[in-house]
């Protein structure tokens, strides 16, 4: 059953396949409530567009157990009906802000992120993840060289390939 929610959302969208990997955990081991730390999502991502509307408060006094509570646009987003998001409503930079208030900036500095890490084992800067960072203003998480990467890939070589397909399809037609 959770293989085929996530498969069926697969063939209309991305979604990383850790998603599935841990819903069947959780159902496999009766957690109804396991926590994914994905803070304020992009609203043109899978979260943000097919999840975070239907998010809401278990406890309105408690602002850190949210649930997939509405019946999402998308049935088999129930896939997450066994997540809470406790940190929905936070930012990167708000943890970054959190992190050097309360003197551990240096372990959120240990988090990883990236998809496919390099030969040196730093973030790639192509991943979406990486190139999420870098949105959310995190870009100093990525060195240089993968900034650099994450430039040519999303405002080139993506565009690019974005226009000829256009122009092939439209040659297609006639």
């Amino acid at each position: 059953m959770i293989t085929a929610l996530y498969n069926q959302i697969r063939k209309k969208e991305r979604l990383g396949e850790q998603y599935e990997w841990l819903a069947r955990m959780a159902a496999q081991l009766g957690i109804n409530d396991l926590e994914l730390s994905i803070e304020t999502p992009l609203p043109y991502t899978f979260v943000g567009r097919h999840i975070r509307p239907f998010l809401a408060r278990e406890n309105p006094a408690d602002n850190t157990s949210y649930r997939l509570m509405h019946t999402p646009a998308i049935p088999e987003v129930s896939l997450f009906s066994c997540f809470k998001w406790p940190v929905i409503e936070i930012t990167k930079l708000d943890m970054q802000k959190i992190a050097i208030k309360y003197g551990f900036y240096h372990v959120m500095k240990e988090t990883w992120f990236c998809h496919r890490p390099n030969r040196k084992q730093q973030p790639c800067g192509v991943c979406m993840p990486c190139h999420i960072a870098i949105l959310e203003g995190m870009g100093h998480r990525v060195p240089f060289t993968s900034r650099v990467s994450n430039y040519y890939e999303f405002k080139i070589k993506r565009p690019l390939r974005k226009a000829f397909k256009t122009v092939a399809m439209a040659n297609v037609v006639h």
